[in-house]
């Protein structure tokens, strides 16, 4: 992904004019901005989302009439483009790349010169200035707008708003004259009521022994990023197992793990088997076999528990993005992600007179595992939200299958349209580019993207395997698994329960911020037939299923989204990884790790433990 770069430079030297107008424009979606000191006869404004939208400098060159003000933008460093307001009415524009977003008029290129000789830093240099519109493509658009903003002596356009909240402030001229509109104090006087009285909850669930561990990621030495935890359950003792990760390029001190065991889950150093670095490990299901896996993703490590050695090491060609062991520990099942769009399915054999084996898919794209409880069949995941029962014995696809949408945006039938024709369109543009048999493999990734379906993000089975329960973008999906297998191919499966995740929205307060609904993990009470799930929301909901009854087993102080979760095998505690989101900045807040009694929670909320 590349970068978005957005600002509007005003053509004056009154700073306070420019700062009057922005405090009184009215926007549903901008209305954060930093405002820079006259610089070079002009003064600069960056409002928030990256500064990419062109309404917002249309209603300020309205309120600033008398002014001239050029809008600079680049979209993800492949596209380039200005607006030039003048008098309070727009009267040149420019995009390098028009057709970039697949419209079927697009406006014309633009870029004339001549109508910016005035504003040139050298006005005999506007020959210079229509040759850089006029050029191809760029590589990054970011080194065509340096080169035009070099030519106008425009400040500080190789930065967006987000950068500068997010601390990227290298090489920007006079940072600390800069004013931020709205006044921050009184929203950062906000947060940090909030943040005292959350760690004030915190630490009264954690006297009652309600919150029975957290810990909070320490700092990382990528300015970026945080710690972040790494855990496994041990099934054979209930006991968690912990490292934090640091992402720092270059890291190479060995990492510290811990134990916490129940029922008091004090820490201790954990040293029973010598893991080392790791980017991922999994028990299996009874601890027998322990899978690491290394830093790079390219290679894991079997070990065995009970003898506490090493027993195998394999290296793939690609990255490792799933791991899990068959349900009677007979066999290991990891993805693998190549290069090119290419997934296999390794299935790796770990009692004597069994056989490895891969399945190897150009179209599908595995990203989540989930071993039936009989052993001979696997639920799995594509990156398109698809779910497949695949055969273990014989690492055959037996059935695909899908849910259907809860909230539609479109009628069917309009959807169809709507798609037909862009498929139609894009179709057309693609046969001067690729074979007789990358288009048929574009149409069959297309046909499964397109699908009217609530995409799955996560999956696991009830303990009998009667049941899949599916996280997906919109909340809680219970199967019966023989409806899957017995839906017909590529149709969509009934939902026999569903519970509504609630919606979060990214920016608070605003009613125009979008929604969003997830579902990151869901773990099953097998003693109470409970299903229990947490997402975006900050809270683990659960689900009864002999009762069809939900409800909130915990709201998280802070409300902050749990991304894991397990039960313990003893059904003693709750484990889980809280990441808070952060709006408006490209920095990482610290992750937690936490571990919740489990039956206090039970009690809390009136459901039986």
């Amino acid at each position: 992904m590349g970068g978005h770069y957005g600002t509007i430079h005003v053509r004056t030297e009154d700073r306070d004019a420019v700062r009057s107008a922005v405090e009184r424009l009215v926007s549903d979606r901008t209305r954060r901005f930093q405002i820079a000191p006259p610089i070079g006869g002009w003064v600069t404004v960056f409002p928030e989302h990256n500064g990419q939208d062109s309404a917002v400098s249309e209603a300020l060159a309205a309120r600033l009439s008398d002014k001239t003000l050029i809008h600079c933008l680049v979209h993800d460093d492949d596209v380039f483009a200005y607006w030039l307001f003048e008098d309070g009415r727009l009267v040149e524009t420019y995009n390098s790349c028009p057709d970039y977003f697949g419209d079927p008029n697009p406006q014309p290129r633009g870029g004339n010169a001549e109508a910016l000789r005035h504003l040139l830093l050298d006005p005999t240099k506007v020959s210079e200035l229509q040759t850089l519109l006029d050029s191809d493509r760029f590589d990054f658009e970011l080194e065509r707008q340096d080169q035009f903003a070099a030519l106008f002596g425009l400040p500080n356009t190789a930065y967006a708003y987000e950068y500068l909240q997010g601390g990227e402030r290298d090489g920007v001229q006079r940072w600390k004259d800069f004013i931020h509109i709205p006044d921050p104090a009184p929203e950062k006087a906000a947060r940090r009521a909030a943040a005292a009285q959350e760690r004030a909850e915190l630490k009264r669930l954690q006297r009652e022994r309600v919150l029975l561990v957290n810990e909070v990621g320490g700092k990382s030495r990528n300015k970026h990023f945080a710690k972040t935890p790494l855990w496994a359950l041990d099934p054979a003792t209930s006991a968690v197992i912990l490292t934090w990760q640091d992402y720092a390029y270059g890291e190479t001190s060995p990492p510290e793990w811990q134990r916490f065991s129940p029922p008091q889950w004090g820490t201790e150093k954990w040293e029973a088997i010598e893991v080392g670095r790791a980017a991922g490990l999994q028990f299996s299901s009874a601890g027998s076999w322990l899978v690491t896996q290394s830093q790079d993703r390219s290679q894991i490590h079997v070990w065995d528990c009970r003898n506490k050695r090493r027993i195998t090491e394999k290296r793939f060609t690609g990255t490792v993005t799933a791991m899990t062991f068959a349900a009677d520990e007979s066999w290991l099942f990891v993805v693998v992600h190549n290069q090119a769009p290419l997934t296999q399915l390794h299935r790796l054999a770990l009692k004597p007179g069994l056989e490895d084996a891969v399945l190897t898919d150009e179209i599908l794209h595995f990203q989540s595992i989930a071993p039936h409880p009989g052993g001979h069949l696997l639920a799995v995941v594509d990156n398109f939200g698809v779910l497949l029962a695949l055969d273990a014995q014989s690492m055959r696809i037996i059935n695909q299958v899908w849910i259907k949408e809860t909230h539609p945006v479109l009628p069917e039938h309009l959807r169809e349209g709507i798609i037909s024709n862009a498929s139609e369109k894009f179709e057309g543009v693609l046969k001067n580019h690729l074979s007789t048999g990358e288009l048929e493999q574009h149409r069959q990734r297309s046909a499964r993207h397109f699908l009217p379906k609530d995409s799955i993000f996560t999956c696991c089975f009830s303990s009998d395997g009667n049941w899949l329960f599916c996280g997906t973008h919109y909340g809680l999906c219970c199967l019966d698994w023989n409806n899957v297998l017995r839906c017909s191919d590529m149709q969509p499966v009934p939902v026999q329960s569903f519970v509504e995740a609630e919606p979060v929205t990214s920016e608070e307060g605003r009613s125009a911020a979008p929604a969003h609904r997830l579902v990151y993990s869901i773990a099953f009470d097998a003693e109470q037939k409970r299903v229990l799930f947490s997402g975006l929301e900050g809270k683990i909901t659960f689900l009864e299923l002999n009762e069809a009854r939900s409800g909130t087993l915990l709201e998280v102080p802070g409300r902050i989204p749990l991304t894991q979760l397990s039960l313990t095998p003893d059904r003693s505690a709750l484990v889980a990884t809280g990441h808070r989101r952060v709006a408006r900045s490209n920095k990482s807040e610290s992750p937690c790790f936490q571990i919740w009694n489990y039956a206090a929670l039970c009690q809390a909320a009136g459901v039986p433990h």
